[in-house]
């Protein structure tokens, strides 16, 4: 229930209020959930795959504000509201579309793309 709160207030904040809207944080959360192994790979060795990092890293961030049009403070603003349930749900990646045209854009430039191996 916490976290809801603190979803109604990221989506009622000044900060985010000209650009967040439910779509674009659902798609935020879905192209999250679907980076999470590229999102691991610049941590140390010893941050548990099990917690979400505190923080993303430059060119994920970068390609999240491109493909989701939100400002890098608004994306940081939704990783430290939802990383943990990103994190925590293995199916959420799989609930939602990924734009391939997104990846196509915005995934070269940062060294993304839509599939892993």
């Amino acid at each position: 229930m916490a976290e809801l709160l603190h979803l109604g207030r990221l989506l009622k904040s000044t900060e985010t209020q000209d650009t967040l809207t439910i779509v674009s944080l659902f798609q935020f959360m879905t192209y999250a959930a679907h980076l999470k192994d590229d999102i691991l790979l610049v941590h140390d060795a010893t941050h548990s795959p099990e917690v979400a990092p505190p923080l993303l890293p430059t060119s994920i961030q970068s390609f999240l504000s491109c493909a989701c049009g939100l400002s890098s403070d608004t994306i940081d603003l939704c990783w430290s509201a939802t990383k943990d349930t990103i994190w925590s749900n293995p199916r959420f990646s799989r609930i939602g579309y990924i734009d391939p045209h997104d990846f196509e854009v915005h995934g070269y430039h940062y060294g993304l793309c839509r599939y892993h191996f």
